[in-house]
């Protein structure tokens, strides 16, 4: 394993500058990191487009369209429909780019008034889909471009897709929107690959049964099933509305949502939630439904109240690792069994800049403040571990779950390293006057969170949470990394020691 050299370090200022770095490398490090996320992220977006094929406002659209096209417009016309759907929905991915751009996006996915926003609008839509009220945009809009789509030729096409963008709008915005704002806190062409996959998966029936429309008659007529379908996603949509919620309020450090909050408003929202399939429930649009016939109801039932008794041990502490990354860390919970505790350190934290605000996860004694760590790890002698991370990150909640809380890490940690949590998103803790300055330049910065963000980029070339670099203390030489989302114990415990390896070996 060859150790990590460079001929200028990171740590390192020439005058007012910042030393250039041209790569960090790791032998340990996948560096396809990022592609794998993209991946995920398409995969996603095209199960949301796939559900919102099956809400009200587009499912009894599929066989009425298709129909049209093979009586006026054939195959051709078909396929061109489903391409301008894509690209609308593409276009939307680009105006997204293009305002949560790379260096944005992590302060506009962080900030509480499109957090708030979005908590608005999904209770406003839940609210909506269970029956109260209906939502729809101006008829001026879609009547607008309903008469352009009746013009013949390609022109014509495309305002049809985009009148049924338009039209399916008070359905499918809540799952597009879920997958914009999640796109929003990635890389520039997060968004992009949000939106397409959304978009292929919505306009796939259309160009398929155009080309078989035999498989029309197979498709199942609307009915019962499609309020089912919409209550049961007026109650995710509650859920995804508090999680939303969650991310400002351990950014701004409000308190509302603590973790057995949270908890306690998603078991009583998903035990409703298996009550209506049970049949114990009514909404105003739902007519006598013989519950007891249906099976794929009853074990939907069944599967969410599983879900339910699964979350009710967090009210204690569990850790729920399945769900983890959704929840707010642990170290806001009021009360936790000893025995799902994880034993503190010897060191308490109380001693470090920043603790009576900031809570190390999974039983860690570790530092908050760049400057503070470098300082413990010379003074003991050992490499630094920073740990770039997040209050509204899912990943890193994920990676503290399965890896950090895990034993061998935290004996390792605690006996050869010093570490530091890094929070790059948080707007409220102020920066005492002494470090408030960014090393070797004019730039200051008021909050914590700016410079953590600040000096990830600028020190480490990086903007991705969570990031864990070993550092040398002494000159801010990389010792390992940075590594990024990893759940695989053995290979954390790797990029350990290589770092903790480089670090003995230096002259």
């Amino acid at each position: 394993e060859a150790e990590v050299t460079h001929d200028t370090l990171p740590g390192q200022w020439e005058g007012d500058t910042l030393a250039s770095v041209a790569a960090v490398e790791s032998a340990d490090v996948p560096q396809e990191e990022s592609g794998q996320s993209l991946g995920w992220l398409f995969l996603l977006a095209f199960g949301g487009g796939l559900l919102g094929l099956l809400t009200p406002c587009v499912f009894p659209m599929i066989p009425m369209t298709v129909s049209y096209f093979m009586k006026h417009g054939g195959r051709k016309q078909a396929v061109f429909y489903g391409l301008s759907i894509v690209v609308i929905y593409l276009l939307v991915g680009i105006l997204l780019s293009a305002l949560f751009g790379q260096g944005a996006a992590n302060a506009i996915s962080t900030h509480w008034l499109p957090n708030v926003l979005f908590t608005l609008i999904f209770i406003a839509f839940a609210f909506s889909l269970l029956g109260y009220y209906e939502i729809n945009l101006p008829a001026s809009w879609i009547n607008g471009s309903d008469k352009k789509a009746e013009s013949a030729g390609l022109l014509g096409t495309f305002f049809m897709a985009l009148t049924l963008v338009l039209v399916s709008f008070s359905c499918t915005l809540p799952i597009a929107g879920a997958v914009a704002l999640g796109a929003a806190g990635g890389s520039f062409l997060a968004p992009l690959v949000g939106m397409l996959g959304f978009s292929l998966a919505f306009a796939l029936p259309f160009t398929l049964f155009a080309f078989f429309p035999g498989w029309l008659s197979g498709l199942p007529k609307s009915g019962g099933w499609m309020n089912t379908l919409k209550v049961s996603l007026a109650f995710v949509e509650l859920a995804f509305a508090f999680k939303f919620l969650s991310v400002p309020d351990q950014v701004y450090h409000w308190h509302i949502l603590d973790r057995e909050v949270f908890l306690s408003i998603w078991i009583v929202l998903f035990g409703m939630l298996g009550a209506y399939l049970l049949g114990k429930l009514r909404f105003p649009l739902d007519g006598e439904m013989p519950v007891q016939r249906n099976a794929f109801r009853f074990t939907t039932a069944v599967a969410v109240w599983c879900f339910v008794v699964y979350l009710i041990p967090g009210l204690w502490g569990a850790p729920l690792q399945a769900v983890s990354g959704w929840l707010p860390p642990m170290s806001t919970q009021d009360f936790v069994l000893s025995s799902y505790a994880a034993p503190l350190s010897e060191t308490e934290t109380s001693s470090h800049r920043y603790a009576d605000r900031l809570k190390a996860p999974a039983g860690w004694s570790a530092c908050f403040e760049y400057d503070e760590v470098l300082s413990e790890a010379r003074a003991a002698g050992r490499p630094a571990l920073l740990v770039f991370t997040g209050h509204g990150c899912v990943n890193c909640r994920l990676m503290e779950q399965a890896v950090l809380a895990d034993t061998r890490v935290r004996e390792k940690v605690r006996a050869q390293l010093t570490p530091a949590f890094l929070y790059v998103d948080d707007k409220v803790l102020e920066l005492p006057e002494e470090a408030a300055a960014a090393p070797g330049t004019e730039q200051r910065f008021k909050w914590l969170g700016e410079k953590n963000a600040w000096l990830e980029g600028s020190l480490f070339h990086q903007n991705a949470q969570p990031c864990h670099v070993l550092v040398d203390p002494s000159d801010g030489r990389v010792l390992a990394g940075p590594l990024f989302y990893e759940t695989d114990v053995e290979k954390y415990l790797a990029f350990l020691e290589s770092g903790i390896r480089n670090f003995q070996k230096k002259p």
